[in-house]
């Protein structure tokens, strides 16, 4: 082999190596969130890279979740069913996610058996190799915790299940007030960003009611924080409202009448 094709083979190996090196840098970055369903139940998992924990939750196909948006409430083994009926894309899904469990996941699978799609994981993260990266060089040191939840809990999914980028790096606050007549509307929700990994500062109940939803926010968010307000409304789909005042340093989520009843709200309350 000739001088100059060796240079080049090392130089190749040399970039090869920095690839990775840089990959395996900031081990902490995010988590991967993946939610399945299926006739058997749906599961949820965290794979967390900085808490060293990986998260299994499998929720048995009795367990009731709340379809927004005029479904009601379902037995978790016909959501999958529903969500291929229905050919509402990935958008339902996110709502069921967020509405039932305050998750927004990175994957979404919809399969006959509850581990099928683990042996797809490699290929679907070669999307995001620098995650997949991080985590095969943490797996030895992991926790696995793995559970059958017969009823919900909102701590496990504050503790196991937030978003650790949001909880890390991320002081914003959140008030969400209640313009729609619809009591308890903005507790729901609050407990819901609450879960997903914001700060939720206040609650408000107005007697000035309004119709659809808005979202107000400064102008000048880091871009984690603009991130986080953007994927929160991606779910709600409010009005988005920019605020230029120095003095105001929360988000304010309005909820109002017209947004209740395009979720639906009243058929989620119901004798619990």
């Amino acid at each position: 082999m000739k001088k100059w094709q060796v240079s080049w083979w090392l130089l190749l190996i040399f970039l090869v190596g920095i690839g990775f090196l840089r990959l395996a840098w900031g081990r902490a970055d995010g988590d991967l969130r993946i939610a399945s369903f299926g006739d058997w139940g749906v599961e949820l998992v965290n794979i967390s890279i900085q808490r060293r924990l990986v998260s299994v939750s499998r929720l048995p196909a009795d367990f009731k979740l709340w379809i927004p948006g005029g479904y009601g409430w379902y037995e978790a083994g016909k959501v999958g069913k529903l969500l291929v009926v229905a050919k509402e894309g990935s958008g339902l899904v996110n709502k069921i996610l967020f509405f039932n469990f305050g998750l927004i996941p990175d994957k979404i699978m919809i399969g006959d058996d509850p581990d099928w799609w683990r042996g797809k994981l490699a290929l679907a993260n070669l999307s995001n190799l620098r995650w997949w990266w991080n985590w095969q060089v943490s797996r030895g040191v992991m926790l696995e915790k793995n559970e059958v939840m017969a009823e919900f809990t909102g701590e496990r999914m504050e503790r196991e299940y937030a978003n650790i980028d949001w909880l890390s790096l991320s002081n914003l606050r959140w008030v969400v007030v209640n313009r729609s007549g619809l009591s308890g509307l903005a507790t729901m929700v609050a407990k819901r960003l609450e879960w997903a990994g914001v700060l939720v500062s206040g609650v408000v109940n107005d007697m000035e009611t309004n119709t659809n939803c808005r979202v107000k926010m400064i102008n000048n968010l880091t871009e984690t924080d603009e991130q986080i307000v953007n994927s929160i409304n991606s779910i709600l789909g409010c009005d988005l409202e920019i605020i230029d005042d120095e003095n105001v340093t929360e988000v304010v989520v309005e909820l109002g009448k017209d947004w209740g009843q395009m979720l639906k709200y009243n058929n989620y309350v119901r004798s619990f």
